[in-house]
């Protein structure tokens, strides 16, 4: 399942539904947007199952021989996360939103 999600999020990044469509379409994959739901779940920390270290260490791992063995900096996109906030503080503040429309 990660593998496909990942497959999907490369090349067709959507919503999990247009995943499960993408998988069908092009994969040949059937999936239930539930399962892929469980699965996601599953990804948290907070499960305890050892998945998110797993995947944490398959990921280190490749970079690790994209990169000849040696990292330096790894940095992770949290773009597509935003947040919402009626007081603005020093971490908070109002801005544009991913989709460009001023935030008024």
């Amino acid at each position: 399942m990660f593998r496909h999600l990942v497959v999907c999020r490369l090349f067709n990044p959507g919503s999990k539904l247009k995943t499960i469509d993408y998988l069908k379409r092009y994969l040949h994959v059937v999936k239930s947007v539930d399962s892929i739901y469980r699965f996601v779940d599953r990804l948290s920390p907070t499960e305890g199952c050892g998945i998110k270290r797993q995947k944490e260490q398959i990921n280190y791992a490749q970079t690790l021989k994209v990169l000849g063995g040696k990292v330096g900096v790894v940095f992770y996109d949290m773009t597509t996360l935003y947040f919402e906030s009626a007081n603005e503080d020093d971490l908070r503040m109002c801005g544009f939103s991913k989709e460009g429309a001023a935030d008024v």
